[in-house]
């Protein structure tokens, strides 16, 4: 008997329901599953102590297999968080400067380092002071494990809301694979057709030894949006404006000489390009309006270069994980006008992240109750952020702010089997120590200021996680524990801004941190058919800090007070009686609020005050999957999706509300063979939004109705 996977979908299209209500479908609900088929178990690695059944998991963890993420048309991180109970869009300039929040993690908006931290094959993917996501794509992706909640010991920094570890497909060490993808599509408003290509080859090069994967591809998505110069009347300056283009490359090569040591390199390459952005003067009819003569365009270019070696010495296993992470973002976006500047104004922002980590950790094999592992991460990291704003042909304000971190960081985890492994105790801890430089040279109307801080911050973390296991199919847990963000630091100016008006803040702030009360269960029933998991949580943010505006007009950070998130998460699994139908369900349930505000910080913050909703986050989300994959002839397969999702409304920073969306998704195919052959529609209700709202006049929206085909094929 098959289990299905804690997130498996749903897939089911309206072509199917005919199938299913014949005789065809009648005869197999009344032959059931196979009695003899074993438990599928989905296996997880988030504990940094080997690969693990996710039942085994005392904490809210998701296991995401890749081949479902690219039956439910998950491609980017943006899809991926419809997936992730108490998930949530913070910032959306276009396609590759993204972030979000897990259980309330954008409390303090967009201000200071990522609240949620992103790993690629174990290799951080950090942006010192700035939260942007990972423009990763899905087409290489082995599975994604979604840690709800901090882990501030072995994942440490940024780690404070959640934890998404992206794992990639590794090389076939006995033989030669392939896949293959095109994909053709067509989007409303677009004039153009939408098309992707992906591959990907895997060569053993020393038979069960030394294997090699190179993977590729490209996509372009139509513009839909028309820009105008001015009001939106008359014919447009340029029609179908806003292209997408993504190409990537990834080359990993994998040594396993014997069963004792692996040595993985991985070189992984993005390349996210949009021709204006995302943020539109209206979602429907979608276009851009007086953005002047202007073009725009937000371009990045991210490369990961990886190493990772293995040591099983028996009693303990000895990991090393080396990296260097190169990230280019860069957007020029025309605003419109504003006071005291009747033109339009041109907005241009670069960052430019470079960062070196290197991380080793000894876990024990021994088979007895104890278990342990320690560990060391040094990261050496540069964020700078150029921005210049322009009025043509003069230039207004231009700053260059280069921000510095030098972090070191040991931690352990400790637990202990008693009563024959019924109950398991843990106890963690991370010590961290980051040292932190900043300057800022800045230039307003020909007058030339500089400034500069630094700070030493030194944080302690700790985790207490309590397993109970009655059955190997049920599983209760508590688990407690802190999380932080490293301090962060402004100029003098903005500081001293604040400070005039009673604000206080000052150049290097306190880290913020949080603390997390946490229980749950995750059960297997029905005879392994039906998997439910349930987590209730208690997060209180302390100290948060965020952008306020002094009465000068000049933006500083500071510390306004604290917030509460509590909430419920829900999962359910059916593997229903009929053959290859599976239904699955995740939920949130959030009541969050903020405390102890600051009475004049909250004067300038509109959406931030004492009792308040916390921003950017969802009283409540939820998502619906039913997948159909059944035989139907001879080497035929009939594949169907269907996933719909709907998040309740949210509100921005600037006090603008984010109505309630419902995003709703199918696909319809066959297999036969190596063959896949899929029509799909995403956002088939055509909804546009917004997710994501910057000011008056500037919206980001789901992509409208998209129809297409998609083929694949791909070696058994």
């Amino acid at each position: 008997m098959r289990v299905n996977k804690q997130t498996s979908r749903i897939t089911l299209a309206g072509t199917a329901l005919g199938l299913l209500l014949s005789d065809e479908f009648a005869f197999a609900q009344e032959q059931g599953r196979d009695e003899d088929q074993p438990i599928e178990m989905i296996v997880v690695t988030a504990t940094k102590q080997g690969a693990q059944s996710l039942q085994a998991v005392p904490f809210a963890i998701q296991s995401l297999d890749g081949e479902e993420l690219r039956t439910a048309r998950v491609k980017e991180v943006a899809d991926l968080v419809l997936d992730i109970p108490g998930a949530d869009h913070t910032e959306q300039t276009g396609v590759a400067i993204r972030s979000f929040a897990l259980r309330g993690s954008g409390a303090s908006g967009a201000a200071g380092d990522s609240l949620i931290g992103y790993y690629i094959d174990d290799v951080a993917f950090s942006t010192p002071g700035f939260q942007l996501a990972p423009p990763v794509q899905m087409l290489d992706i082995d599975r994604v494990e979604v840690l709800r909640g901090p882990h501030g010991t072995l994942y440490g920094q940024g780690a404070a809301g959640g934890t998404m570890i992206f794992h990639s497909i590794n090389p076939d060490l006995e033989r030669t694979a392939f896949e293959g993808q095109l994909t053709s599509a067509a989007t409303n408003d677009a004039d153009d057709l939408n098309y992707g290509i992906h591959g990907a080859v895997s060569l053993p090069l020393v038979q069960d030894e030394l294997g090699l994967r190179i993977s590729g591809g490209y996509s372009k998505r139509a513009g839909y949006a028309d820009i105008y110069s001015a009001d939106p009347v008359g014919e447009p300056r340029t029609k179908n404006a806003n292209v997408i283009e993504y190409s990537s490359i990834r080359g990993v090569l994998l040594w396993k000489p014997n069963d004792n040591f692996t040595l993985r390199a991985q070189v992984w390459n993005f390349v996210p390009r949009q021709d204006y952005t995302q943020s539109l003067s209206s979602l429907e009819p979608p276009f851009i309006s007086n953005f002047g003569d202007l073009d725009s365009f937000e371009r990045s270019d991210t490369t990961i270069s990886s190493l990772s070696a293995v040591y099983d010495t028996g009693p303990a296993t000895i990991t090393s994980i080396s990296a260097y992470l190169d990230s280019h973002a860069h957007y020029d976006v025309a605003l419109p006008p504003i006071p005291f500047f009747p033109g339009v104004l041109q907005l241009i922002d670069s960052f430019k992240s470079e960062s070196f980590t290197q991380e080793l950790r000894i876990n024990s094999n021994l088979s007895g109750p104890l278990s342990w592992l320690v560990g060391a991460y040094y990261q050496n990291a540069t964020m700078v952020f150029d921005e210049d704003v322009l009025l043509p042909p003069d230039t207004l304000i231009t700053s260059h702010q280069p921000l510095d971190t030098e972090n070191i960081a040991v931690f352990a985890e400790i637990s202990h089997e008693m009563f024959g492994g019924k109950l398991i105790p843990l106890a963690g801890i991370r010590y961290y120590e980051d040292d932190r430089s900043f300057s800022s040279a800045l230039v307003q109307f020909g007058v030339p200021s500089f400034d500069s801080a630094e700070t030493i911050a030194e944080v302690i973390t700790w985790r207490a996680n309590l397993g109970y296991f009655p059955s190997e199919n049920l599983t209760f847990f508590f688990n407690a524990g802190t999380g932080f963000r490293s301090g962060q630091l402004q100029s003098s100016f903005r500081a001293d801004s604040l400070n005039a008006d009673g604000i206080p803040t000052s150049i290097a702030l306190d880290p913020d941190e949080l603390l997390s009360v946490e229980i749950g269960m995750r059960s297997i029933i029905a005879d392994g058919s039906v998997q439910l998991g349930l987590s209730l949580y208690d997060i209180e943010y302390r100290d948060l800090p965020t952008t306020v505006v002094a009465s000068n007009g000049v933006a500083g950070i500071a510390p306004i007070g604290d917030a509460e998130s509590k909430g419920i998460d829900l999962e359910f699994a059916w593997n229903t009686p009929i053959t290859g139908l599976n239904i699955g369900f995740v939920g949130n349930i959030n009541d969050s609020k903020y405390r102890n505000i600051d009475p004049l910080a909250a004067d300038r913050l509109p959406a931030i005050g004492e009792g308040e909703r916390l921003i950017y986050t969802a009283e409540h989300n939820f998502r619906i999957t039913m997948d159909l994959n059944r035989p139907i002839g001879a080497n035929t397969d009939l594949l169907a999706h269907f996933n719909v999702s709907r998040n309740s409304d949210r509100i921005m920073a600037n006090g603008r509300v984010v109505p309630s969306m419902t995003i709703a998704n199918a696909s319809i195919g066959f297999r036969r063979g190596v063959v896949e052959v899929v029509l799909f529609g995403e956002n088939m209700t055509d909804e546009r939004g917004p997710t994501f709202v910057r000011n008056s006049n500037q919206f980001a929206g789901p992509f409208p109705l998209t129809v297409g085909i998609e083929l694949r094929a791909k070696s058994r």
